[in-house]
C-alpha cells in the first residue's frame, strides 16, 4: 500500500479512520512545505497546478463511485485526494508569496498608508508597521527628531511619506535593493522572517520626508481604555507594568534589562500574549467545570467557554499571536467537550488548515510553529498520559492522586508545562540559537504564578466599585510580582544559564520522530494495560 493509502484510505482496520482531517492536513501541509523549499529554485505555474488538482479531483469523483467493485480503485483515489491536497497547499502558497513579493516596486518614490501597530522605539528611530492604500504591508523606520516625534503615532493614523532607503524582503528579489554593503546571514534571516510575516519590504525615512496627515480617534478600543485606567491606578509601577504585560499585552513599561532575565531564564514567552497564557485561562476554567459541574452540564459549558476566551482576545487589543492561539484553543475546546481524543487532534488539524488557507506564510512563523506544538503537546502529551481515559468511563480521572484541592491545580499546570516544553524546545533553540538551561526549572515555578496574576488582575478589575478590597487585592499583586520577579532574576544569575545551540533542521527533524517513536510506545503500553485490567 502507497503512503498516499495508508493516510487517505477509509480502512475500518486503520486507526486512521478515526482521524479523517488529520488525514488530509498531511499532504496539505506537505505542499506547502514542498512549495516553500522549491520556490526560489523553480519556476511555478499556478495555472498549470490547479489544472493538475482539478484532474486530480475529476479522478476521484470516478474512482470513488466504483470502489466498493475493485479494490484498486481505492488506491487510486486515495492517491489522487493525496495529490490534490498536495497540489492544493502548493498553489495557495505560491500564490500567496507572489502577492507579498510583487506588492511593493523598490523605485517608488511616496507612499500613502496607515498604521497597524503601535510605534516601536530604537536608538534613533521608531519601527511602524504600516499598510499601504495597495494593500501592501510594510516596516517603516522613522526617524525621531525635535518636531517629528513618531511615538506619538497609533493605530489607525495616515501617513504620507517619501523613504530614502528601500528594502525588499522577499528571499529571491532582497538583493535588488539593499540598505547595507553586505548582506550576513542574520540580516537575511530577519529579512526573511519579515517577508513571511507579510511585510513585503523596509524603508528609512528621514523626519523631513513623513507627515502625519489623519489622525486616527484615541482612546476607542478597550485596550486604550484599560490603558488609561491602569495608568491612573495606584499600582506600584513594577506591578502595574507586569499587569498590563498579561492581561492587555502592553509591554512598554518593562525594563531592559527586566527583559533580559525573564529571556535568559527560558521564559520570556509569558510577557508577551500568546497561548501559554489563555492556555492558562483554558486550563483553570476547565478544571472548575470539571470540579463543581455535573457530567450532564460540563459538555454544554465547555463550550460556553469558547466566547470568554475571544473576549479575552478582543480586549488584549486582538495581537495576531493570541489570535492565532485562540483560533486552535476554539477547536482544541470542541475536541475537549466531546471527550475524544481523535476529535480533539481533528480539531486542531482543522484550525492549522484554516490559518494556512488564510495565510500559507504563517508556516514559517515562530509564532505559529510554538502555538502550533504547544496545542499539540497538550493534545499528544498532557492528556492522554496524565488523564487516564476509557471508552466505558463518563469522564476522565485524573491520574495523580487525590491531593489537597490549591495543590492539584498546580500540579496540572506543572504537568501541563512540562508537555509543552517537550514539543517547543527544540524550535526555540533552532530560531533563536539559544537554550535557556533551566528553563524547565522556571517554567515549573513560573506559570502558577503568572495564572494567579492573570486571575488576581481581573478580581482587581471587577472590585471597582469596592476600594478596600481592592486595596487588598493590589497588595496581594505587589507580593506576586515581587515574588515572581525575584525568582526570575535569581534563576538569571545561576552559572550557565544559558548555552548557544543552534541545532539543524535534520537534527530538529530527528528529535520530532525520535519523541512520534516515543509517544507511540507508550500509548501502545497504556492501551496493553488497559485491556488486561
Amino acid at each position: 500500500m502507497s503512503f498516499a493509502s495508508f493516510v487517505v484510505v477509509n480502512s475500518p482496520s486503520s486507526m486512521w479512520q478515526k482521524y479523517s482531517v488529520v488525514r488530509l492536513a498531511i499532504p496539505f501541509m506537505t505542499g506547502i512545505c514542498g512549495a516553500s523549499l522549491l520556490m526560489e529554485h523553480v519556476t511555478w505555474r499556478p495555472d498549470m497546478l490547479f489544472v493538475v488538482m482539478c484532474c486530480l479531483l475529476m479522478v476521484a469523483v470516478v474512482c470513488h463511485r466504483v470502489t466498493s467493485h475493485a479494490p484498486l480503485f481505492r488506491h487510486l483515489f486515495a492517491t489522487s485526494i493525496f495529490g490534490a491536497f498536495l497540489l492544493v497547499g502548493a498553489t495557495i502558497y505560491i500564490i500567496r508569496y507572489n502577492d507579498v513579493a510583487t506588492a511593493v516596486h523598490p523605485q517608488q518614490a511616496v507612499f500613502r498608508a496607515a498604521v497597524v501597530e503601535a510605534p516601536q522605539p530604537k536608538r534613533r528611530t521608531a519601527a511602524v508597521e504600516l499598510t499601504t492604500t495597495d494593500g501592501a504591508h510594510l516596516l517603516a523606520y522613522l526617524q525621531t527628531d525635535s518636531a517629528h516625534s513618531p511615538l506619538t503615532l497609533q493605530r489607525g493614523d495616515t501617513l504620507l511619506f517619501s523613504p530614502l532607503h528601500t528594502h525588499l524582503t522577499c528571499p529571491a528579489r532582497r538583493d535588488s535593493v539593499a540598505i547595507t554593503p553586505a548582506d550576513t546571514s542574520a540580516l537575511a534571516r530577519y529579512t526573511a522572517s519579515l517577508f513571511f510575516r507579510g511585510i513585503s519590504a523596509t524603508c528609512y525615512v528621514p523626519s523631513q520626508r513623513w507627515s502625519h496627515t489623519s489622525p486616527a480617534q484615541r482612546d476607542t478600543t478597550w485596550n486604550d481604555r484599560l490603558h488609561a485606567y491602569y495608568a491612573h491606578s495606584p499600582l506600584d509601577s513594577t506591578t502595574m507594568s507586569m499587569v498590563e504585560a498579561l492581561t492587555i499585552g502592553r509591554r512598554e513599561g518593562l525594563s531592559r534589562q527586566l527583559r533580559n532575565d525573564y529571556s535568559a531564564a527560558g521564559v520570556a514567552h509569558v510577557l508577551a500574549l500568546s497561548g501559554m497564557h489563555l492556555g492558562l485561562l483554558l486550563t483553570l476554567l476547565n478544571f472548575l467545570i470539571f470540579r463543581f459541574l455535573s457530567y450532564e452540564w460540563r459538555q454544554r459549558t465547555m463550550l460556553a467557554v469558547i466566547p470568554l476566551l475571544w473576549v479575552f482576545t478582543y480586549v488584549a487589543g486582538m495581537p495576531s499571536s493570541l489570535v492565532r492561539a485562540t483560533v486552535m484553543a476554539t477547536f482544541l475546546q470542541v475536541g475537549f467537550a466531546f471527550g475524544r481524543q481523535y476529535i480533539v487532534l481533528n480539531a486542531l488539524a482543522l484550525a492549522a488548515i484554516l490559518m494556512l488557507a488564510a495565510d500559507p506564510l504563517q508556516l514559517h512563523n515562530v509564532g505559529f510553529q510554538l502555538s502550533f506544538l504547544s496545542m499539540l503537546g497538550v493534545a499528544l502529551v498532557f492528556k492522554p498520559l496524565f488523564l487516564k481515559s476509557s471508552p466505558s468511563a463518563k469522564y476522565s480521572k485524573p491520574i495523580i492522586p487525590k491531593l489537597l484541592r490549591i495543590v492539584r491545580p498546580c500540579l496540572t499546570l506543572i504537568m501541563m508545562t512540562v508537555s509543552t516544553t517537550l514539543f517547543t524546545a527544540p524550535v526555540v533553540a533552532y530560531h533563536f540559537g539559544q537554550l535557556p538551561v533551566y528553563s524547565l526549572v522556571t517554567n515549573l515555578v513560573v506559570p502558577p504564578l503568572v495564572m494567579l496574576l492573570m486571575w488576581g488582575a481581573i478580581a482587581w478589575l471587577l472590585l471597582f466599585w469596592w476600594p478596600e478590597a481592592q486595596a487588598v487585592v493590589a497588595h496581594g499583586l505587589d507580593v506576586l510580582v515581587g515574588v515572581q520577579n525575584a525568582v526570575v532574576q535569581t534563576i538569571a544569575q545561576w552559572p550557565a544559564a544559558t548555552i548557544q545551540l543552534q541545532p539543524t533542521a535534520i537534527v530538529v527533524l530527528l528529535y520530532y520522530l525520535l519523541l512520534a517513536a516515543a509517544l507511540l510506545f507508550l500509548f501502545k503500553y497504556i492501551r496493553s494495560k488497559s485491556l488486561t485490567a
